[in-house]
């Protein structure tokens, strides 16, 4: 008498299974060799981060944005057609700089341990990044309710159109200059200097967060939209999504502000990002299920398959 087993059953892929073996997969490859040939000193790194902050201008920015904490003024100062074709120029500059950190100081996916980046991942991050945005903000106005004041950004009340041009171009170019020159040129820099996740992390949060104080103590509710926007450029190695993602939310934030009723279109963004979202880790389960489900095949096909004949 024979003991029967049973054919192990294959188990279907979850969607969990699916985010933590390949979307949330931590992908290191940011090393001490990725950006330059050899690793340098902690404090040459931190003076050329400091370097990026200040040469930016968001140095500059905290502490306009100290002074409208402290007195209550507005940045109408700071909107005028000058600060427009400055928004145009930081731009181009951040595009260049990037452009030539890329081509000239990484290294190619050949000659390096340089991941090659999937596309699905850099869009992924595309619509990731406003939903953590959009949880910072919920979490940071919550904050504000509990303290008993409505954080909101300072703004004259009757705008003039130079400027609503210059806020519509600073917002557009919010992304280039905080992406490039305050994330990824930083994390390379520092990863240079073998600075682990941890400390990269807590520097560059409290270098986002600083020129956004004029929202008040409730600022520190943006922390998870700071936080995420590391993680994701450490997942894809890729700027472009997160610059696209964060210059689109800040433009429907002006928008909302001085489009009236067709403003609210904006929110339109909103809803794209958690549908991109789903339509994509949905649609990656679905392609890994169909890759584990076994083959069923007749008796006549395995017998093809092994090569046997028959007369």
């Amino acid at each position: 008498m024979t003991k029967r087993t049973k054919t192990p059953r294959s188990k279907p892929t979850t969607l969990f299974d699916t985010w933590s073996r390949e979307w949330f997969r931590v992908r290191d490859v940011i090393g001490p060799g990725y950006f330059a040939g050899r690793a340098f000193s902690p404090a040459l790194a931190y003076v050329l981060v400091l370097g990026l902050y200040v040469g930016s201008g968001y140095l500059h920015g905290t502490v306009a944005a100290a002074v409208s904490l402290l007195t209550g003024a507005s940045y109408a100062d700071t909107y005028t057609y000058e600060g427009l074709w400055r928004s145009v120029g930081w731009i181009v500059l951040a595009v260049t700089v990037w452009v030539m950190v890329t081509r000239l100081l990484l290294p190619a996916p050949s000659s390096g341990p340089h991941h090659v980046t999937q596309r699905r991942d850099a869009t992924l991050a595309l619509f990731l990044y406003p939903v953590a945005t959009l949880i910072g903000t919920a979490l940071m106005r919550l904050l504000g309710s509990l303290l008993g004041y409505d954080p909101e950004f300072p703004s004259v009340d009757h705008p003039s159109g130079e400027y609503i041009a210059a806020s519509v171009a600073s917002s557009a170019a919010a992304g280039f200059r905080e992406e490039v020159f305050l994330l990824a040129l930083p994390v390379l820099l520092l990863r240079c200097a073998r600075r682990g996740w941890t400390e990269i992390v807590v520097v560059l949060a409290v270098l986002r967060l600083s020129f956004h104080i004029y929202y008040g103590a409730a600022v520190i509710g943006m922390l998870p939209w700071a936080v995420a926007a590391v993680f994701l450029f450490r997942y894809t190695q890729s700027v472009w999504p997160l610059i696209a993602a964060h210059s689109l939310w800040d433009l429907g934030a002006s928008a909302l502000t001085f489009g009236g009723d067709l403003g609210e279109l904006a929110l339109l963004w909103h809803m794209l990002a958690f549908g991109g979202c789903a339509w994509l880790l949905l649609g990656k389960v679905s392609r890994e299920r169909e890759l584990s489900e076994p083959v069923n095949v007749t008796g006549s096909e395995q017998r093809l398959l092994s090569g046997s004949h028959s007369a």
